[in-house]
């Protein structure tokens, strides 16, 4: 007989539509954020690294026009917590595009849950006022490894 125990390392994103609205003149000179509560689960029975980044800039599907991920800033902290230094969204993870959200050397467990918060704002009044209304969209991914 064998007692045989493997790691486990998943995350979920629990609320997976996250929506940066501008509306009003505040948001175009302060930028937008959305935090959300309880964002990621995630079940660890080792320290992990959480990582993030997208795969392209965020697009508009009607003409391909785009806003670059690098626009969004992003920071997560356990539901208890308090906010790390926001990271940088980058593209490309095959090249190292993934940034360091947080590790937790000596955090592991089950239904672990993090609030993250998005924030972007446009790098100067020209950029905003020359961006083309409609949706942007992109996929934000996860990632989760042993450290």
């Amino acid at each position: 007989m064998s007692i045989i125990i493997d790691d486990i390392l998943s995350i979920q994103v629990l609320t997976p539509e996250v929506k940066l609205i501008y509306n009003d003149l505040n948001d175009f000179t302060a930028g937008v954020s959305e935090e959300m509560g309880e964002h990621l689960l995630i079940n660890a029975t080792r320290s992990f690294d959480l990582k993030v980044f997208t795969t392209s800039a965020f697009t508009k599907e009607e003409d391909g026009t785009t806003i670059a991920g690098s626009t969004i800033k992003i920071s997560a902290k356990a539901s208890n917590g308090s906010y790390g230094n926001p990271v940088t969204l980058n593209a490309n993870a095959v090249n190292g595009g993934a940034q360091s959200l947080f590790s937790s050397p000596q955090q592991a467990g089950f239904d672990l849950k993090y609030d993250v918060n998005y924030l972007h704002k446009f790098s100067d009044a020209n950029t905003a006022i020359n961006t083309a209304t409609g949706v942007y969209k992109a996929d934000v991914t996860y990632q989760i490894t042993a450290s």
